[in-house]
């Protein structure tokens, strides 16, 4: 599918949910980058994509993550993950100092929520 957006992780994003609408039942996305993360379960979510939707590591060491398997086991914080990620650091918003993502999640599934 055409794309003339510049950032790869938009352009990743994009190039899955066209997969998804088209017929992919599996979609793996090979991908260590959070902000691609976020973006795909933000999207997973707000599209709901029936697809089996995959991210698949570059090393060894790391786990596959299943984008709907996240969804169904946060899907309480899941609305809040593009604030939270913006908050807490991404590619184009530096992090506040000593709050960092794992801490942020912990408030949000404590039932605090972002005042935007």
């Amino acid at each position: 599918m055409p794309n003339k957006h510049e950032e790869a992780d938009v352009i990743i994003v994009n190039q899955v949910t066209y997969a998804a609408r088209h017929g992919y039942n599996i979609i793996h996305v090979v991908c260590d980058d959070t902000d691609v993360f976020v973006l795909l379960v933000h999207f997973y979510n707000a599209l709901n994509i029936a697809s089996e939707l995959l991210i698949v590591p570059t090393s060894p060491e790391r786990n596959v993550t299943n984008i709907g398997a996240t969804l169904r086991k946060h899907g309480d914080i899941v609305q809040h993950i593009l604030a939270l990620h913006a908050l807490t650091g991404c590619d184009t918003v530096s992090s506040i100092y000593g709050i960092g993502k794992v801490k942020a999640a912990k408030v949000l599934q404590k039932g605090h929520v972002p005042l935007l």
